[in-house]
Parts: structure tokens; C-alpha cells; sequence
């Protein structure tokens, strides 16, 4: 693979890194519109994904967010809390903070670092990961809590690896080790009027509320706006092993396009001072998060039906 360059001047500071892609509520509508998906095609794949749920470790979490409902609407809030689980057990034992994001390095030419990285080695671990929780998902040997907690981080991962800004991050002699995923940039977000980190800003561009209902409809209309024929990332059924190339060959050029590569738009050095997003640019990380969020939860259709019929040809 070749290095992308970039000639975009970018301003950039020290910050804290983000470890999430979508916000929590941006990844349970990941998990939404796959249930959907699945109530359509395979509604045994979510009987089985949530009878296996009621064996996870952590069952605090899943209680409450099933409360006290029971059948499909116990099985789909079991669903949309195992896409965000692994986001709510941070600092806990079962915390990974590097397998979230599978990074590759774009070079500010104008302003460039002192030593190049390495073009073909992505910062953090999401590949292995994934590779990893999708095996122990189907391990029929493995235990029921492992696989549990693997459905999850598989939910989890084909979500974040579809946010551009956990595809690439930005290197020049301003932030010669990267700007951590955009998280050393800062933009006054339209909307709110607060400053965020750029990477935040991506993370939450996609869906902000937790509304249970509120999801269900923003659900139904984003999977309209986007129907999966019209959807050529979709022509075939996704398969596990294609988890680097969603990366490599979408996320990562769509990092370079609409993140780092919009004329004339810079960002912010501090939490306390920062640009507004321009409308324009506004509305295209809105579209781009909508589409992302769609191609995710369809893909979470298509490897649960993988994992969870192993030797069964997929409908």
C-alpha cells in the first residue's frame, strides 16, 4: 500500500486520545439497524445471539438495559447494549483501549514530520481484534461467557473500524507521533456551540440521542435513505477476513477526503479556542457518519449470520 499524502496545513496540540468510534449511541444504531436486517432475513441468528447474551460476564449492564421487557424487544435492547458494551466497560477488567481503531499514517507534505512512519503499520490493534473475537465467536469448544463477550466486541469493532477518523490520523513536524485519530484538533461544533476534539466531533456526528424509540426511528430512516441494494460496498456479503480492506480501501480515503482534505479548513490548537465547523463541511461528516453507520449494521447482519451458522450457506 502506498502513503497518501496531504498538503492541508493543519494546526495541531497535545490532547488526551479518544478511544471510541461513534459515540455509544452512534454504535447502537449500528446494532439497530442489524437487527432490523436480521429480523428480515435471519431472525433465528438474533435468538441465538441473545440467549448467548444471558451468559455474559458483566450481566449488570444487559439487565438494565433490558429492564423488564421480554421477547423481541428484550432480544433487541440486549443487541443494542452489546454494540456500545464495550465502550461502557472501560476501566474495568475487560477495558482494551488499543483495539479500537486500526490507524494508518497521512503526511502533512508541507509540514512534515522529522522521521516518516512506516506506511504499512497501523497504530492500534482493531485487525487482530477482530480476528480474534470473530474466531472465539464461533469456537463451538469456547465458553459461553467468552463468546459472549467476543459477540460483543465484533458488534463493536465492525462499527468503529467504519469511522474514518479510526482508519487514519495526521503526521507532521507540528505532531511528529500523530494527532492521535484528530484528537489533538479542536472544532466548535455548529450545533452545540461547544468545542470538541475533531475526533469527537466524528464520533457523535452520527447519532447523539439514546432514546430508545428515538433510535428504532432514525433506524428505519437512515436504512431507507440508504436501502442495501443501492449500496455497492454491499454487493456481496460481508465476510470477516474483508474487516482490513473496510479500513484500508473506505474509511482511510474517506479520512483523507473529508477530514484532512477539505479546503480551507482548519482547526483548532486548544479545548478553549476553535474554528466553527462550516455548514458545509457540517453536512458532509453528517452524510458520510449516516451512510457509515448503514454499511456498518448491515455488515453486523452479515457476520452474525456467519458466525452463528458456521457451516450453513448465508440466505
Amino acid at each position: 500500500m502506498r502513503l497518501f499524502t496531504t498538503t492541508v496545513v493543519l494546526l495541531i496540540a497535545v490532547a488526551p486520545v479518544t478511544g471510541a468510534a461513534w459515540t455509544r449511541q452512534g454504535h447502537m444504531m449500528t446494532a439497530q439497524i442489524a437487527y432490523e436486517q436480521l429480523l428480515l432475513v435471519a431472525p433465528d441468528v438474533i435468538d441465538a445471539a441473545s440467549t448467548l447474551l444471558d451468559s455474559h460476564p458483566d450481566r449488570g449492564a444487559f439487565e438494565v438495559a433490558a429492564g423488564r421487557t421480554v421477547g423481541r424487544e428484550r432480544a433487541r435492547r440486549l443487541f443494542l447494549e452489546c454494540s456500545r458494551w464495550p465502550d461502557d466497560a472501560r476501566k474495568t477488567a475487560y477495558d482494551h483501549p488499543t483495539w479500537h481503531a486500526s490507524a494508518l499514517p497521512i503526511i502533512d507534505v508541507k509540514l512534515p514530520p522529522p522521521v516518516a512512519p512506516a506506511a504499512d503499520v497501523p497504530a492500534f490493534e482493531a485487525l487482530q481484534a477482530f480476528d480474534l473475537n470473530f474466531r472465539t465467536l464461533r469456537d463451538p469448544i469456547a465458553s459461553p461467557a467468552d463468546r459472549a463477550v467476543a459477540l460483543c466486541w465484533v458488534m463493536h469493532l465492525a462499527g468503529d473500524i467504519h469511522q474514518p477518523l479510526h482508519a487514519a490520523q495526521l503526521f507532521s513536524s507540528r505532531f511528529p507521533q500523530g494527532d492521535l485519530l484528530g484528537s489533538n484538533q479542536f472544532v466548535t461544533d455548529p450545533k452545540a456551540g461547544k468545542i470538541v476534539s475533531l475526533h469527537w466531533y466524528w464520533d457523535d456526528s452520527a447519532n447523539s440521542s439514546d432514546d430508545q424509540g428515538e433510535i428504532a426511528r432514525k433506524a428505519t430512516q437512515w436504512m431507507e435513505r440508504f436501502p442495501r441494494v443501492t449500496l455497492p460496498e454491499l454487493r456481496t456479503p460481508a465476510r470477516a477476513a474483508d474487516f482490513g480492506l473496510w479500513a484500508t480501501q473506505e474509511s482511510y480515503p474517506l479520512a483523507m477526503q473529508y477530514v484532512y482534505g477539505l479546503a480551507n479548513q482548519a482547526f483548532g490548537t486548544t479545548s478553549t479556542e476553535a474554528p466553527s465547523m462550516t455548514q458545509e463541511h457540517a453536512r458532509k461528516i453528517e452524510d458520510v457518519a449516516q451512510r457509515r453507520v448503514v454499511v456498518a449494521g448491515y455488515r453486523i447482519a452479515d457476520l452474525l449470520q456467519d458466525a452463528f451458522r458456521m457451516n450453513k450457506e448465508q440466505p
